[in-house]
């Protein structure tokens, strides 16, 4: 350690850490018990405890929320500030316990279908994100001080997941056009409030506290690019196990995988369908398990649970093995429950595989692959549906030489996701559709999440070349949330999208707070001259969009290569050494309208400025 680090490390340590550790993360929502009408503390004591915890509040989006949950009595106690930690994180995850056994015992109160899945799902989804908040706790404690810079992203991410967790349940009440329908929704909304603002306020004071670790290594000579080193098999894939992937580039010959179960429709496997399988995977299992699923179609929904850790499952080919459902929200279903197929367990690999939702266009929302875990890979794998096809839920997600078709918003969520040569498909709308490829649905500024599009293709499918004169030109995307994030690079762009490149959510929703980005794209549809105007679109230059790499981006370096698939960690042209002669890589940088990416770490309210930029 060089001395200019140890000297931060020693002089500074008590403030950065004490200061945001234990007061910043009891702030997000200590109710404390300690806090009684006839304690004798000495009132100037008081008076200088509360001052400084109300300080910290200040810039939190929902300051308010962190000042009535303060302990006043905090610094005459004499706790550790992982306990501090501990008791805001017990405050945060006893709320969403209440709201989540709420959704359950509300679904007596209710006949149709869709309310009583909508609220069995918020049960759910509140487990979900009760989990993620143990784990960023866990993983804080689990660490020295000075290991608290390698961890930042892992935190990062799941306090990210578990607001979207909460976000999907209230979605899960909500009309087409993003109405509420009924009263159940603003009574989720109640009984979410107070763990959705907790949840704001550690994500926004987590990144304040990671700025503190990018502010310390500004100067120092030899800095890595990324925090963490990167080991031989970090809880990816156990060295046994790797052969059984076979060469990278080419599908496993059929009946070649050395799994630890074989599904086979013929009979040949232990089993003839998937969901006999799943009971063999071992729970929380640390291990590589691997489910080797034979060609043919299989008509099953399959929930690989979060307790389905280290999985992975390959197929005889993306249009040999196919898993297939036909769930929808017409009939019934949620979009989070409409998934023929849905991954919950972190460190998951599919290969060689198909996904599909074959309810129609007509049908409205109907998911063919749900993926919420953390470090997950696709390869080789096909995806089809119409409306909603790929609900890339939550967390950090890279797909690689996967194809992926559908008709609206066929690739929707809030995950950090990377696609790197993967081909997009838009297919023949229905009546009075429009077709449009994306709808990222990040809901703060903070939130380390958007979808990047590398290297990838963007066309139409032989359904709508034929009647490509008579169907509407598409759209790259439309801001779903307020902070929705897309990124296009280095991608073929057909013209069968609209010159103006985006369209409207509902009126100017978004279109001041969004983010869409372009660089070195190519294709008759890739032009950035006649974008829409908005201050949300961006044709960046290399500087400006180097971040969304898939390595600093999601942090692949040290879980993707592992896997020994394709995969390149930065430009796939790097700028200097040669692009594609029809790439718009000339297109200007949008200056100071994009907030450079250590700039955005420290907007922890999106209505303050920071170096006199604003933050959007």
């Amino acid at each position: 350690m060089d001395k200019k680090r140890k000297r931060f490390d020693l002089k500074n340590w008590s403030a950065v850490f004490v200061s945001m550790a234990a007061l910043v993360l009891i702030s997000i929502g200590v109710i404390s018990n300690q806090r009684k009408n006839n304690t004798s503390v000495n009132e100037k004591h008081i008076s200088l405890s509360k001052k400084a915890l109300l300080d910290i509040c200040h810039g939190l989006d929902f300051a308010e929320t962190c000042a009535q949950h303060l302990p006043f009595k905090l610094f005459g106690d004499d706790h550790k500030p992982g306990e501090f930690m501990r008791m805001g994180m017990d405050a945060a995850m006893n709320n969403l316990r209440e709201a989540g056994r709420k959704a359950v015992a509300m679904q007596a109160e209710h006949s149709d279908e869709h309310t009583k899945n909508a609220l069995l799902q918020c049960g759910e989804l509140a487990d979900k994100a009760v989990n993620d908040l143990q784990r960023s706790l866990q993983h804080f404690l689990d660490h020295e001080i000075k290991g608290l810079d390698e961890i930042v992203d892992d935190i990062l991410v799941w306090l990210s997941g578990a607001l979207t967790y909460q976000q999907t349940c209230l979605n899960g009440f909500l009309s087409d056009d993003g109405k509420p329908v009924g009263p159940v929704h603003e009574n989720m909304k109640v009984a979410l409030k107070n763990g959705m603002e907790l949840t704001t306020n550690a994500l926004g004071m987590v990144t304040r506290f990671s700025s503190n670790f990018d502010s310390s290594a500004q100067g120092q000579a030899a800095a890595p690019t990324n925090r963490r080193r990167l080991e031989a098999f970090p809880g990816w894939l156990d060295p046994t196990r790797r052969a059984l992937l076979g060469p990278a580039i080419a599908p496993a010959a059929p009946g070649n995988v050395k799994a630890d179960v074989i599904v086979a429709q013929d009979g040949s496997g232990k089993y003839k369908t998937i969901n006999e399988a799943l009971k063999d995977i071992p729970l929380n299992g640390l291990k590589t398990f691997t489910l080797y699923i034979k060609a043919g179609v299989y008509n099953e929904k399959v929930v690989f649970s979060m307790a389905h850790k280290n999985v992975v499952l390959i197929g005889d080919g993306p249009t040999k093995t196919k898993i297939t459902g036909a769930l929808s929200v017409t009939d019934g279903q949620t979009t989070f429950m409409s998934a023929t197929v849905a991954v919950e367990g972190d460190v998951f690999f599919a290969k060689d595989i198909g996904f599909e939702n074959s309810a129609g266009a007509a049908k409205g929302q109907a998911v063919a692959l749900r993926a919420g875990a953390d470090k997950i890979i696709f390869y080789n794998c096909r995806i089809d549906g119409y409306q909603d096809t790929l609900y890339s839920h939550t967390y950090r997600q890279f797909y690689r030489d996967c194809v992926i078709s559908g008709t609206i918003d066929f690739l929707f969520g809030d995950s950090a996701a990377v696609f790197q040569n993967c081909t997009f498909l838009i297919r023949k709308p229905g009546v009075g559709q429009g077709p449009v490829v994306m709808a990222q649905s990040r809901i703060n500024i903070r939130q380390p999440t958007g979808v990047v599009l590398q290297n990838c293709t963007i066309v139409e499918d032989a359904s709508l070349a034929a009647e490509k004169a008579t169907t509407p030109p598409a759209f790259l995307g439309r801001p779903w949330t307020e902070f929705s994030r897309t990124i296009i690079m280095e991608s073929f762009i057909s013209n069968i999208i609209n010159p103006e490149g985006y369209t409207l959510w509902n009126g100017t929703f978004g279109l001041n707070t969004s983010f869409y980005a372009e660089f070195g794209n190519r294709g008759p549809g890739s032009a950035t001259d006649k974008r829409v105007k908005w201050q949300a679109f961006k044709a960046l230059g290399p500087a400006e969009i180097e971040r969304f790499t898939p390595n600093k981006f999601i942090q692949s370096d040290t879980w993707v290569p592992q896997t020994k698939i394709p995969y390149i960690s930065g430009f796939t042209f790097p700028p200097g050494r040669g692009t594609p002669a029809s790439a718009s890589a000339k297109a200007p940088a949008a200056g100071n309208e994009d907030i450079p990416f250590q700039n955005q770490r420290n907007c922890y309210n999106s209505k303050v400025t920071f170096n006199g930029q604003t933050c959007t």
